[in-house]
């Protein structure tokens, strides 16, 4: 169908921008959503560690934290969500 055309196409054009930036974590991002999205959240928090290790940035620390919230890690998923906030300069 044209949702599953559109995730593959989608999935191939970030994995190519991963390997022509390996420095740049928007890829990895978008891939760990993707990924997420797919019902994989193993492959999803491997990206987005990944890209975490690249740059300490909010949006990673977000994406894993509402990933363990949806898998009932409310302590953890709180943890990240308030590195989140944190890194954007907010006081949680």
């Amino acid at each position: 169908d044209r949702a599953s055309f559109l995730t593959r196409e989608a999935t191939r054009y970030f994995e190519r921008m991963a390997a022509q930036d390996p420095l740049d974590l928007w890829p990895l991002l978008y891939l760990g959503y993707l990924r997420m999205e797919a019902g994989d959240g193993d492959a999803a928090l491997v990206l987005w560690r990944q890209a975490m290790a690249l740059q300490d940035h909010a949006v990673p620390h977000f994406l894993i934290g509402q990933l363990q919230l949806r898998r009932g890690q409310m302590v953890d998923g709180f943890k990240e969500l308030s590195t989140a906030m944190q890194l954007r300069g907010l006081d949680p």
